[in-house]
Order: structure tokens, then C-alpha cells, then sequence
């Protein structure tokens, strides 16, 4: 009797044993194409976001320290100039990133009814701090590649099998707000 025991909680510890293994591929695919996958294309996506915004904060800030906003003056680079070329050039330095537009505005906010306009030309006349604070504001338009595109045969969604559409915006306080109007 003690012979027949044994030799069935062998057998039974090995069933257990041998389901695992056979269990294991499965469970190793589904972890890593419906879970690792998705979740490296997310990381990635938010990453190149990043960088984006790296470009259009730093062209923004250039853009804000320029002398002029549309007109070089001095063989400096105006407004416009300087927020095109420095996220030009940041973006180029990344895979996966596309600038669709770049668009620089002056917004002027009323210093005593806080109503905040927006213009993308030069003002009409020389800035006026006593009554106005100025700003300068830079709108990137671009698309974010993830790093694996999935089947093309599937819909087309942004992010998994298209690019990712985004627009960013950032606004600096302008140093120079004598240039605003050339």
C-alpha cells in the first residue's frame, strides 16, 4: 500500500510541473506583445514629447531676448527668425519628430483690465510698459512617431499605428519690448 501512495504524489507533482512549462510561452507572449510593447510605444511617445517641448521652450525663450519681432535691425536675427531656426535645429536632432508650423506672436495684457490680445505682425506703435506687459508667444506644431508602428492593415490610430498630432505652446516675457514695433 505504501508503494501505491508514493507513486501517485509523484505523479501528481509532476502534471503540475509539466503544466507550467507548457504554460509558459503563452504567458511570455501575451506579456510582452500585449503588454511590453505598448508600453515601451507610450514611453517613447511621452520622451519625444519632451524633446518637443525642450525645442519650443528654448525658441521661445530666444525669441524673446531678440531685438526685433519681424525685421532685423543690426544683422540680428529678429523674433520670428530666432524661434524658427532654434527649434529647427533642436528638432533635427531627434528621430521621430516632425515640425508641421511654427507661429510667433506678441500678446499684450492691459495692465488694468487684465484683457490679453494676441498679434502675430509687429505693433502699430512703440510698446507702451506703463500701461502694457508684453509677452512673446510660440505655438509648434508637429507629429510624434512611436517607435513601433503596428500592422498597417488596422485603423488608423494616433500613436499605435500613425503618428501622434500635437500642438504645444509656451510664452516668455519679452526683454526688449522697444523692438516690438519693426
Amino acid at each position: 500500500m505504501r508503494f501505491v501512495e508514493r507513486k501517485w504524489t509523484r505523479e501528481k507533482a509532476r502534471k503540475r510541473r509539466g503544466s507550467a512549462t507548457v504554460e509558459l510561452p503563452v504567458a511570455l507572449w501575451i506579456l510582452v506583445f500585449v503588454f511590453l510593447f505598448p508600453l515601451i510605444d507610450l514611453a517613447t511617445i511621452g520622451l519625444r514629447t519632451s524633446f518637443l517641448y525642450a525645442a519650443l521652450h528654448q525658441a521661445t525663450w530666444e525669441a524673446a531676448r531678440a531685438h526685433t519681432f519681424q525685421n532685423s535691425l543690426d544683422s540680428q536675427k529678429p523674433a520670428v527668425q530666432l524661434a524658427n531656426d532654434t527649434a529647427n535645429s533642436i528638432v533635427k536632432q531627434f528621430n521621430g519628430i516632425a515640425l508641421t508650423s511654427i507661429q510667433t506672436k506678441i500678446l499684450t495684457t492691459n495692465i488694468a483690465t487684465s484683457a490679453v490680445t494676441s498679434q502675430s505682425t509687429p505693433l502699430s506703435a512703440p510698446a507702451d510698459q506703463s500701461q502694457n506687459i508684453y509677452q512673446i508667444q510660440v505655438t509648434l506644431k508637429g507629429s510624434i512617431t512611436p517607435l513601433v508602428l503596428w500592422h498597417e492593415k488596422l485603423a488608423a490610430i494616433p500613436g499605435m499605428t500613425a503618428p501622434l498630432s500635437i500642438q504645444l505652446c509656451d510664452s516668455q516675457y519679452c526683454e526688449n519690448t522697444q523692438g516690438l514695433n519693426k
